[in-house]
Order: structure tokens, then sequence, then C-alpha cells
């Protein structure tokens, strides 16, 4: 810790980008190299960074104990640039903050898109989205500098496109829907886990129905907030299962028309 009485040109930060950790998040056992994608939009970056943007000085990559590879990657009138850190051989034991090699400057209208690779053929049981060990989690966290209004910026797989995946499990009988939707928050959290814990991914076509409509699914809903409304707005997008104003609409994710 050092102390200064000369205050510095910069105020610096740490912008949290990558998937909402809840149990949206679903990894079916049985399955190697996977590739979740969790998109920080533009419309989040346009409105949270200053004008001439933040410059990344270092990144630290966080999955848990079934991550194997992460990267993020950095889209720019929807061209993909340079990625800004990536660990192909991710390994939860060995995490550690990234000086980059040289400064990335992300502007006001990119998109940051984060990807981890998950291998669960080691596992029995599905894998869902949390902070315990054996949960998921696929985030990167960014240090940046000049410190910007926004410092959380997640996404997670729409309330509809994951209701259709279930509804179409059930009906092929693998999943079976217990939930008491008059239950507090936490009693029904906690019954949408022990139901995707029974789920059936005991087939290849039970695998190949997640992939079609879970993994494939291109709608998102999007969560950006600021350094003041952090706490809140996590607790409360939790509770309510809703996004902030403006940012509920699916998104078509952005094509690679470069290296």
């Amino acid at each position: 810790v050092y102390y200064t009485a000369t205050k510095r040109q910069y105020d610096g930060a740490i912008i949290e980008v990558g998937h909402y950790f809840t149990h949206h998040l679903l990894i079916p056992p049985g399955v190697r190299d996977v590739d979740f994608q969790a998109t920080c939009p533009e419309r989040c970056t346009q409105s949270g960074l200053p004008p001439g943007g933040v410059n990344v000085i270092a990144s630290i990559l966080h999955a848990h104990t079934a991550g194997s590879a992460m990267w993020v990657e950095h889209i720019r009138n929807k061209t993909k640039l340079p990625n800004i850190d990536q660990n192909l051989n991710y390994d939860f034991n060995f995490q550690e903050m990234v000086l980059l090699r040289s400064e990335v400057t992300i502007l006001p209208g990119d998109d940051i898109r984060v990807f981890c690779r998950y291998d669960t053929s080691d596992r029995t049981a599905i894998t869902l989205g949390g902070e315990g060990t054996s949960e998921e989690m696929c985030n990167a966290f960014l240090v940046v500098y000049p410190k910007p209004d926004v410092a959380l910026c997640l996404s997670r797989i729409s309330d509809q496109a994951l209701t259709k995946f279930l509804t179409q499990a059930a009906i092929a009988g693998y999943y079976t829907n217990t939930v008491n939707e008059s239950a507090d928050d936490a009693t029904r959290s906690a019954q949408f886990a022990a139901d995707m814990q029974r789920f059936k991914f005991s087939s290849s076509a039970s695998i190949q129905l997640w992939r079609d409509e879970y993994l494939a699914s291109k709608a998102r809903n999007y969560y950006c907030a600021s350094p003041q409304t952090f706490g809140q707005t996590v607790l409360q997008d939790i509770a309510d299962t809703t996004t902030m104003p403006g940012t509920a609409e699916p998104c078509l994710e952005v094509s690679n028309t470069t290296e």
C-alpha cells in the first residue's frame, strides 16, 4: 500500500464481463470441449465508457474446475480484433492476474465476448452456474483506466429461450418441472436446481437437444451496472429475473469478418 499527497492523473477500476452466475448456465455431464459465450454488448460500452474509451492493462480469467480454456474477444464495428486475453490451458488451481504485453483500448460501442471451454467428461451429473467450486462461472475481470461508469457487464441465455429448451426436454421425457412458482426466490431456485440434477442426460438425443436449443441459442438477457448500482442491480436481477431497462431484446451475435 502506497500513500501520496499528489493525486494521479487517472483512477483505475475493474470491469467484470462474462456470464451471469445463475442456474441459467447448464452443462451436461460427459461432454468435452464445449464452448460457452457471454457478451458485453455495444449498447453497454456505448453508455458506460468515456468518449475516449478505457485502456486495459491487466486481466483475470475466472472459471471453476470444469473450465479448460478461456479467452476474451474484442469486436469493433462487427470486426474481430486481437483477443484481449486468452489461456487455452486454463487450470482453476493456477489463476492469476496477467499484465498485458500492450495496453488494449476499448471504445464506446465495442463488444466484448468472453468464451469458456468446459470439460465434464468425468462427471455424472449436470453442472449449474453458481458460486460454488463444483458449480461453474465464466468471467473476466479487466483492469482499466480511466475509471468508467460501468463496473459489471454480464449476459445469459434469455428466459424465453431457456423455457423453450426445458419445454422441449419435458415433452421428450428428459425433464420434469416441480418448481412452485408461488414460493419465495430461494425456494424456487433450490427446486429448479434439484429438477436439473434429475435431468436425464443419458442419451445422445438429450445431449443433441441441449446443443441445438440451449447452447446454440443467440437470445440473451444483458446486465449492465455502474459502481453505484452494482450490488442493488445484481440482487434485483436475481430476485426478479428481469433485465435492466432497455436491455432485454434478443441480440444476434456479430460475425467475425477479419482475424
